[in-house]
């Protein structure tokens, strides 16, 4: 993962007329390993919690924990939240010889074993909410949530651990499903785990075979309308051995989905929404997918609300609290593609609303080219991108391949939804690929303008600035981030052009995002 090291002097950006925020001294590290997406892998995610902290924490657990979140809450934005273990439920000690994995009663080779955090509580400008991914690209975020009361501040842990179990399936063919069985050689203790899987699934398709993977490849190409609102914004973005990185982000009303709760010795929260992704050549040959489970999962959270009484027949203040942090509105993923016209389809689902999209996608090669430009991507949320990654390399395997958008020392998450209020920030991220940058005194101007997307008639010129604050010393990729101000445009839709100069002349097509004001 790529990951900045160098602290902003501020969480915003200016850009364009706008004075320059001055440039850190900054180091990035290579790119990552290519995604693996057709990997034959299967993964089977276990939570192992200990019997004796099922249902309760001692005073200790329990002051550990308020100490934990009151921290939490204190901390400024330009410090890092390292979490401490403090309740005994979640088993973390276990090797792999304690797991004994079977399918269909046969026992299998376990090929990989980690332990990987499934959720993170993120602090960004817009305010605190809590991130859970279930794939290595694939990165699902909850509402903000209320900032509590010092007196009311929530008693539990901040973040939890699955074990995952990879095996390569023996014989397996076709899409059928087969029943999984672990055990644990651990006394007093419980697994909850996924009990069955599909042929052909892998880390970065969780759904195929599976009842509501089923259901997405028929909602996927239906005509129908969408019944679910959902907003989208990709972009690609150039790796390395002649492949893009696809960035997706999609917006959807969260509380509109379908959910429930049932009672099982515990109240369980209920609900099957997900997401599947297809892209295609322009014949229709399916050339990649991925699938995700948002919520919820076939694992056991009851650690959350063991202690709702069963005579809570009505929702509890608890259980929407648990909905709040459980149900997403919000979700990120990448992967890698070589140049081509392709075609991008996606459905998203509740098992019965459905919001759909589908869309061309080209993707360039920049190698051979003297300058070319990425995408242009928009963003509202950005975190300090030090205190982002300390977080991340704390949060052992949360997302591992997920690549951040960092831009001097700053890091923006991209946008599902593009339409923003004039007194809304609203932030730019592209990128420069520049060969000659390194072995030259090449230097690169940017070019921001914002046109009527309707007429294209120019609304707004921003000006030309120099790039050099943003170059990484050694790097041919210039990464641009910045801020642009909306207050002085009136509603309607349009479009943020970005084109890229050097000083030997060579001059970028312009690349645009679209985005509306309200």
């Amino acid at each position: 993962m790529t990951v900045s090291t160098c602290l902003p002097r501020a969480l915003v950006f200016t850009l364009s007329t706008l004075t320059l925020l001055v440039p850190p001294i900054c180091s990035q590290d290579a790119k990552p390993t290519p995604m693996r997406v057709n990997s034959p892998l299967v993964v089977v995610r276990a939570e192992v919690l200990d019997r004796a902290h099922m249902f309760s924490a001692s005073g200790k657990e329990r002051d550990c924990m308020r100490a934990e979140h009151q921290s939490f809450y204190d901390l400024s934005l330009t410090q890092p939240y390292i979490p401490k273990a403090c309740w005994g439920l979640l088993v973390r000690d276990l090797k792999l010889s304690d797991f004994h994995l079977f399918v269909e009663r046969t026992e299998q080779k376990v090929q990989g074993f980690n332990l990987e955090r499934s959720n993170m509580l993120v602090r960004d400008n817009l305010g605190i909410h809590y991130e859970f991914s279930f794939t290595p690209t694939g990165v699902w975020s909850s509402l903000d949530l209320p900032r509590p009361r010092r007196e009311n501040v929530p008693v539990s842990e901040n973040f939890f651990y699955f074990y995952n179990l990879a095996f390569v399936p023996e014989g397996a063919a076709g899409v059928s499903c087969h029943k999984i069985k672990l055990k644990v050689n651990r006394p007093r203790t419980v697994a909850y785990y996924r009990e069955e899987y599909c042929a052909q699934q892998t880390p970065f398709d969780l759904l195929v075979g599976t009842s509501l993977g089923t259901l997405l490849e028929q909602l996927i190409d239906s005509t129908k309308p969408g019944t679910l609102a959902l907003s989208h914004q990709f972009g690609s973005f150039y790796a390395s051995n002649g492949k893009s990185r696809v960035w997706l982000s999609l917006e959807f009303p969260g509380n509109s989905l379908k959910r429930h709760w049932e009672w099982n010795d515990y109240w369980n929260l209920q609900a099957s929404i997900g997401v599947l992704g297809i892209v295609r050549n322009r014949d229709g040959t399916e050339v990649l997918r991925f699938s995700d489970l948002g919520c919820c999962s076939d694992y056991s959270t009851s650690r959350l609300f063991t202690t709702v009484p069963f005579s809570a027949r009505l929702l509890s203040n608890q259980m929407i609290g648990i909905e709040e942090v459980r149900l997403p509105v919000r979700y990120e993923t990448q992967f890698d593609l070589p140049p081509g016209d392709y075609e991008l389809r996606l459905a998203l689902s509740d098992g019965v609303k459905v919001g759909r999209f589908q869309a061309g996608l080209k993707i360039e090669n920049p190698e051979g080219q003297a300058l070319a430009l990425s995408s242009v991507m928009l963003g509202k949320r950005v975190q300090d991108a030090h205190v982002a990654a300390e977080e991340l390399a704390a949060a052992e395997n949360f997302a591992p391949q997920y690549v951040p958008m960092v831009s001097k020392g700053v890091q923006v998450a991209p946008t599902g939804n593009t339409s923003f209020k004039q007194d809304e920030q609203m932030l730019a991220y592209f990128e420069v690929y520049a060969p000659k940058l390194v072995s030259s005194s090449l230097t690169v101007q940017a070019h921001y303008r914002i046109s009527d997307a309707t007429t294209q008639e120019i609304k707004k010129d921003l000006g030309t600035f120099d790039a050099s604050p943003y170059v990484i010393p050694g790097k041919t990729t210039i990464p641009i981030g910045g801020r642009i101000f909306l207050n002085t445009l009136a509603k309607g839709s349009y479009h943020l052009e970005v084109q890229a100069t050097d000083s030997s002349g060579q001059t970028t097509p312009w690349h645009w995002a679209a985005f509306s004001v309200e």
